[in-house]
């Protein structure tokens, strides 16, 4: 096991989590105000909260108490390692895994379900709800190397790399790519003022994975982790941007450029996501990124700046990604026929999500 990493969520998202281990000892009125998130373990709900940071907290909080009250397992893997390492990915309420050292008599396991509101606390909810899913918990036998795993915030976990692959494998193509960015821009720490800095990390990652891809050959998945991991890339931002680079690269259009570097009349610019050759700009606008008037009028003042240079501009949001059909329509009509004509889908990466058929495009985080 390697070292002990520090936490990297911050402080006011770290959840509280009140124990019951000996039924018979232990006093109920103490859950009042409390949350049960699994047999033995509640959680004690922060108010005044966003409602992304309260399914944060819910899902941190299922992960942490699952390897508390499971001894028998080994480390938090998938995504629930992801959650403790702070890696940026598109579910919102993820699955709980953990890894054993030998085969589980039970591999799943399902978990109380929650409605977050807009404003207060979540509240337990018996059904899944239209735009819901179940939360489980995952446990399965993983064989894994001692320095594949690492102690983050007091809990064992995969490390980055580790995580990304075993996500890349299971995960929907869309989450397992936000997860691979995410592992490999922390492993690598790019530079988009000196791309070539981060290239040999880049190397290692990516040899990793292949010894990784090797070893795993017959595993379940692995055509997918393939090409997730072929597409990750250190220069996507935000698990938006990934969710775009994956459905750019499903709907067969030529592999974009991040982060690209543009000469403007007021100095340089960077664009999340271009095609150069037909001066195409696509922009990932994230929850924070217009916290005053300032950052909106900084943002158009770019904007226009990028746009005297010749260059067209789509904008996608958090709400449009929900209906990726609409997206993907507005921009294959930015681009020549040619270049429709030439379409060349990566069928490995397509999964679920855009083609549902109900609700149509729907991509539920």
């Amino acid at each position: 096991m390697t070292r002990t990493a520090i936490c990297p969520v911050p402080p006011h998202l770290r959840p509280t989590i009140v124990y019951a281990r000996n039924r018979k000892g232990f006093d109920f009125s103490r859950t009042r105000g409390l949350l049960r998130i699994m047999r033995g373990a509640y959680l004690r709900p922060e108010r005044n909260r966003m409602r992304w940071e309260q399914r944060f907290m819910v899902s941190l909080a299922r992960a942490v108490a699952a390897m508390q009250l499971l001894p028998s397992a080994r480390c938090l893997t998938h995504t629930s390692a992801a959650l403790v390492q702070g890696l940026s990915m598109w579910t919102q309420e993820p699955d709980v895994y953990l890894a054993s050292p030998s085969n589980p008599r039970m591999t799943t396991t399902r978990l109380p379900l929650f409605r977050f509101p807009a404003s207060g606390v979540p509240r337990p909810i018996e059904r899944i709800e239209p735009d819901g899913r179940q939360v489980l918990l995952h446990r399965r036998r993983l064989d894994l190397a001692d320095d594949e795993i690492q102690v983050v915030g007091g809990v064992p976990v995969t490390h980055a790399l580790r995580t990304a692959f075993d996500c890349a494998c299971d995960e929907p193509p869309f989450n397992a790519l936000s997860i691979a960015d995410s592992a490999l821009r922390r492993y690598c720490r790019p530079d988009p003022w000196d791309r070539e800095a981060s290239e040999v990390g880049q190397e290692r990652a990516r040899a990793y994975w292949d010894a990784l891809v090797s070893r795993y050959r017959g595993r379940k998945g692995i055509a997918q982790a393939r090409a997730v991991l072929a597409a990750a890339s250190p220069w996507a931002d935000l698990p938006g941007e990934s969710v775009l680079r994956w459905m750019v690269l499903v709907l067969g259009l030529p592999e974009p450029v991040l982060q690209h570097r543009v000469d403007t009349r007021t100095g340089e610019r960077f664009i999340d996501l271009c095609w150069p050759r037909f001066r195409i700009a696509v922009e990932f606008d994230g929850r924070i990124k217009y916290r005053t008037e300032d950052d909106v009028f900084s943002e158009k003042l770019r904007q226009d700046d990028i746009q005297a240079q010749g260059w067209i501009f789509l904008r996608v949001t958090w709400e449009d990604l929900c209906e990726m059909r609409q997206v993907a329509d507005r921009l294959l009509a930015l681009f020549p026929a040619e270049v429709i004509a030439r379409l060349k889908p990566v069928p490995d990466l397509r999964g679920a999500g855009l083609w549902d058929p109900i609700p149509e495009g729907r991509l539920v985080p």
